[in-house]
């Protein structure tokens, strides 16, 4: 059971627990990478695993906040190779989100 003191308040904290969760439940070559919300209301990650089906799309999934996580966030799960042809520039990221800003997410 999550507590009081466990609910993330930070915008940089809630992207790095967010990506931990994932991972938790991702396999080993799980990777995350962030994009951040100019009004830092809403997490957005790219999350890149094998274990993932291919979509052929890079679409967002969007989820609202909650008491444990106050934060809305928008996910995009791709395969390595879907990844590789969004850093191409062959598959689109959505609307917003720049690819030379992203960042990779560290959590442990």
């Amino acid at each position: 059971m999550i507590t009081v003191e466990d609910v993330v308040r930070e915008y940089d904290d809630a992207v790095s627990t967010l990506a931990a969760w994932h991972a938790d439940m991702a396999g080993d070559d799980y990777a995350a990478y962030s994009f951040d919300d100019p009004a830092r209301r809403v997490v957005r990650l790219v999350e890149v695993s094998a274990d993932f089906p291919a979509a052929g799309q890079a679409l967002a999934v969007g989820f609202g906040a909650s008491a444990e996580f106050p934060y809305r966030s928008e996910i995009v799960l791709l395969t390595p190779d879907e990844w590789e042809q969004v850093q191409r520039g062959e598959l689109a990221l959505p609307e917003g989100w720049c690819l030379a800003d992203r960042k990779e997410v560290r959590w442990h």
